[in-house]
């Protein structure tokens, strides 16, 4: 047998009403939103190091949200 692949999704829109959405689906079908999450190979660090950053502060503004997304660690959130 060869590799299994994980494919999930995470989707990312503006409500009219509530604002910004993030909702993250896995290939069960399962969703759920969220404040912030991450997917992929470091997903646990990227996670938590999100949460603590949200908990922190959650009424930014956009270039605040790049500046918390891209840290000086990059490799961090790539997996390199």
């Amino acid at each position: 047998l060869g590799s299994f692949l994980f494919l999930g999704m995470i989707l990312i829109g503006i409500d009219e009403e509530q604002g910004p959405q993030v909702y993250k689906c896995d290939p069960a079908g399962y969703y759920c939103g969220f404040k912030a999450t991450a997917a992929g190979v470091k997903q646990t660090e990227s996670t938590s190091f999100l949460e603590k950053k949200v908990k922190k502060k959650f009424d930014w503004t956009f270039e605040q949200t790049v500046e918390v997304s891209q840290p000086k660690g990059a490799d961090f959130f790539y997996g390199i």
